[in-house]
């Protein structure tokens, strides 16, 4: 797994700080918080949410770390893994977003929450031709077109297709510009065994 795990040795002062302020944080909590003046508890709650950002921050910024030491495929591979986490996670609380977006702005006006302005859009809309017979007719006409097309060109490397000036010459005899070759970027496909 790409995961490190710290030895002893490697445990830094900040980590020792984090454990006490863990240790501070269950002593807080622990209080009666009905006694806790509300701004307070409130400075208190922003604090732990930018500290749960700085961890995972520090743990991104480690895998780069390693990344740029050797462990390229390690890191990836991992990062790859957290966005898996973080996607499903995401789709499981969008939901309760959405309704809590509807609570704090029901005309869908921004709103500050935690240091981030937050506005919720409603989806777009588009037409659905799907029951109009004449738009079938022609996406399956333009489909056929793009078919034919592709397997000129494709004949063109392996001197099946003719060419006349700078046009292909289909099988009907009918002269079309060529088309050309569009790249997509490189990409590393990760599977977790």
């Amino acid at each position: 797994m790409g995961y490190s795990k710290k030895t002893f040795e490697e445990f830094q002062d900040r980590d020792f700080e984090q454990h006490r302020e863990n240790q501070y944080g269950a002593y807080l909590d622990q209080l009666d918080e009905e006694q806790v003046p509300t701004e307070w508890l409130a400075r208190k709650y922003a604090d732990e949410w930018q500290q749960t950002i700085e961890q995972h921050e520090n743990i991104v910024c480690e895998l780069v770390d390693k990344a740029e030491e050797g462990s390229e495929l390690e890191s990836f591979c991992t990062l790859k893994e957290l966005r898996k986490i973080l996607d499903e996670a995401i789709k499981q609380i969008e939901p309760l977003a959405m309704d809590k977006c509807e609570l704090h702005s029901p005309n869908n006006t921004p709103f500050t929450n935690n240091g981030f302005e937050i506005q919720k859009r409603n989806g777009g809309r588009s037409i659905d031709f799907s029951n109009v017979p004449e738009v079938s007719e022609k996406e399956t006409e333009l489909k056929t077109l793009k078919e034919k097309l592709k397997h000129a060109f494709i004949g063109l490397e392996n001197g099946a297709t003719m060419l006349s000036g700078e046009q292909m010459v289909l099988n009907d005899g009918e002269l079309v510009n060529k088309p050309s070759w569009k790249y997509r970027k490189d990409s590393i496909t990760v599977k977790k065994l």
